[in-house]
């Protein structure tokens, strides 16, 4: 079984884990997020993945996971949206500057994720 992964985020961070998740044996690195056009397409190439906006990636039902490696303040809300939307999130630290929108996070996510 494969994990079909979405990085968002082509900067410094989001090159290596988008690497990663494309050398892994049982990821498949299916799309690239990034505002920067150039950025997402040169990571893209370089590991047989598509361009995708966020919108996109975060709807598509052949992408089971996220790496987010954009900005902190970008962080929590693209938890919540994966979260919502069924996917696994992997986020880079910290999830937010603020302890109070960490909890408020958490708690989606926690609300989002099936239980046993």
């Amino acid at each position: 079984m494969t994990i079909d992964v979405a990085v968002f985020g082509a900067g410094r961070i989001g090159k290596i884990h988008g690497r990663n998740a494309a050398l892994h044996p049982k990821a498949k690195l299916v799309s690239v997020s990034d505002p920067h056009g150039p950025s997402a397409q040169a990571l893209a190439e370089e590991t047989g993945a598509a361009v995708r906006d966020i919108d996109a990636a975060v709807a598509a039902s052949d992408i089971d996971a996220v790496l987010i490696c954009t900005p902190t303040t970008t962080h929590a809300d693209l938890i919540e949206r994966a979260a919502k939307a069924g996917k696994a999130a992997f986020c880079e630290k910290p999830v937010d500057l603020s302890a109070e929108r960490i909890r408020s996070c958490l708690a989606i996510v926690e609300k989002a994720s099936p239980q046993d």
